[in-house]
């Protein structure tokens, strides 16, 4: 009310609200963590971790295998006794000594012809002291077994209790979340509250201004009893109707403005349309330029073909022309072969006309082999253009 009469700024009644709901905050953090329920399950967490870190170390520090090798060094021991000679067994025995015993040993150049007829007897004690303790270890290594499987099921117990409470301590959390999301609504829903009360407030304050202006006029005209009252109830609809053309000036306003926003919209969405459309007709038109391209390649490409095909086809003949030329020319030598029993002048003439056609089959195979190349090197340079209208 102090802001909608003006008296107190906005800036200050934003700054209490945020004051207020910050320590709305912090009470409420405050009490989340000194909630009893939380403090319990923080310390019986504690608790729990504690014992399971006591029982890791007790397994790490092998407790079991250290009992283990020394019932097998007792094993052993036993065996080694049981086993050697007796003249190891009386050396044995003489070294040996009971706790009680250990003060009133004798060296072994001491001993008594008549002790040594009780070494069996002694060995046999021993025999039994050492069984005795065999059994002893190996009940304490039972007892040790059935502690580490009792403190194995005690571990598991703690680790499923500990599972349980972090099961509810996030619960406990999520339950807290969800308060302090339900104190947020609540704020929300405050703050909406209010704005619809202050402008309860501004719509009262201008009807009753309106009836106020309403009442000064019909005093400055004279108005009284009936007609006052008349004139009271016709101020006030005038007042709420004055409010409700407000409201709904505000909502067409509002209204024109998101037409105004889906028109732009609109004309962004038709401007680019346009924009795809003369791309994609410039698209169309590179790809007709590539089709033409591509069908003058090709045309090109079956015209070359054509005239290997004819190159070919020529070469093929002045290769048949020039074996004939060939053969022609190996006749003068068989027939030379054939008459030698003919006059040297005839063997002369023969070898003037042998040279006669070889300077012809080499004057031909000359023009020949030019013509060869120039046509292989008019076919490359045809397939070099060809390359290069392909790849442009």
């Amino acid at each position: 009310e102090n802001l909608m009469d003006g008296v107190l700024p906005s800036e200050d009644f934003m700054e209490e609200e945020l004051a207020s709901l910050r320590q709305e905050h912090e009470l409420l953090k405050e009490k989340y963590e000194n909630h009893p329920e939380v403090l319990s399950t923080k310390i019986e967490l504690k608790r729990v971790q504690d014992e399971l870190e006591r029982l890791r170390s007790f397994f790490d520090m092998g407790e079991r295998d250290v009992l283990l090798e020394e019932i097998h060094d007792l094993r052993n021991q036993l065996q080694y006794y049981t086993d050697s000679s007796p003249a190891k067994q009386r050396k044995s025995l003489l070294l040996l000594t009971y706790p009680s015993e250990r003060s009133s040993s004798l060296p072994l150049n001491t001993i008594p012809e008549p002790m040594e007829e009780n070494l069996m007897q002694k060995l046999e004690h021993e025999r039994t002291q050492w069984e005795e303790a065999e059994t002893k270890w190996i009940s304490l290594a039972e007892e040790m077994k059935a502690e580490l499987e009792s403190t194995r099921s005690h571990a598991e117990q703690l680790k499923q209790e500990l599972e349980v409470e972090k099961k509810c301590a996030e619960e406990l959390k999520e339950a807290m979340q969800l308060a302090m999301q339900g104190h947020a609504r609540m704020l929300e829903q405050y703050a909406d509250l209010e704005e619809k009360h202050m402008q309860m407030l501004a719509n009262q304050r201008k009807i009753h201004e309106g009836i106020d202006d309403v009442k000064r006029a019909a005093a400055r005209a004279g108005v009284k009893g009936a007609e006052s009252k008349f004139i009271n109830a016709l101020a006030a609809e005038i007042a709420a109707l004055k409010v409700e053309r407000e409201k709904e000036r505000r909502y067409w306003r509002e209204e024109n403005k998101m037409l105004q926003a889906q028109l732009r919209d609109t004309a962004e969405a038709v401007q680019a349309a346009g924009e795809l459309l003369v791309r994609l007709k410039e698209a169309e038109e590179a790809v007709a330029a590539a089709e033409k391209r591509a069908a003058k390649a090709e045309e090109a490409a079956e015209n070359s073909r054509k005239q290997m095909e004819k190159i070919k086809r020529r070469h093929e003949m002045e290769i048949s022309t020039l074996n004939q030329v060939l053969t022609e020319s190996h006749l003068p030598k068989e027939a030379e072969k054939c008459s030698n029993n003919k006059p040297d002048v005839a063997r002369s003439d023969a070898e003037e006309t042998h040279d006669i056609d070889d300077e012809k089959w080499k004057e031909e195979f000359v023009a020949f082999y030019d013509n060869n190349n120039n046509n292989n090197n008019n076919n490359n340079n045809n397939n070099n253009n060809n390359n290069n209208n392909n790849n442009n």
